[in-house]
């Protein structure tokens, strides 16, 4: 039979035990949490950067038309053909396309930028995990041994209170 303070001891590492499992379900629960709030987020930004990217594509588009347009009613109207409208008309399209191109890469730079956030919000997840107790029940024997032999005199036998000395 063991004595009040090995059990004692055995209940409260135990305890422990439980108690730091739960810390931990806790800890791990509120990173994926944060984690799952923060991704939402960047999603819904990168979903932002894409509608604005294709209104302003198209915004350039329409203007790079309405630009032809002038050149080519400003061309009949004052007599001019050939080299020098194909010029204007090359001209416009040229600008057009470097608007379009930059405007890409800008949102490619964006989204690589909030890729980057997701994957910092991943690694803080992460990093979270690892900073959540880590219980043992090997470290709850280790405990409980401890304190039985710790509770030995030179002979083995168990020493301090007994059981019945404590019940009376």
């Amino acid at each position: 039979m063991c004595s009040p303070t090995v059990a004692i001891a055995a209940i409260s590492s135990v305890a422990n035990f439980v108690g730091q499992q739960q810390q931990a379900k806790a800890q791990r629960s509120a990173a994926d949490y944060a984690y799952q709030n923060t991704r939402g987020q960047l999603i819904r930004r990168a979903n932002e950067e894409a509608v604005a990217t294709g209104e302003a594509s198209a915004d350039t588009v329409k203007e790079a038309m309405k630009r032809r347009a002038e050149v080519n009613v400003q061309a009949g109207e004052s007599g001019l053909a050939g080299v020098s409208i194909g010029a204007l008309l090359n001209e416009v399209s040229m600008e057009e396309g470097t608007i379009l191109s930059r405007n890409e890469n800008t949102f490619e730079n964006r989204l690589a930028a909030l890729n980057d956030q997701e994957m910092g919000a991943r690694a803080l997840r992460q990093q979270r995990y690892l900073d959540a107790p880590n219980p043992s029940i090997a470290k709850v024997g280790l405990d409980i041994g401890s304190a039985y032999i710790g509770n030995m005199d030179a002979t083995g036998a168990q020493s301090g209170p007994s059981w019945g000395t404590l019940l009376g």
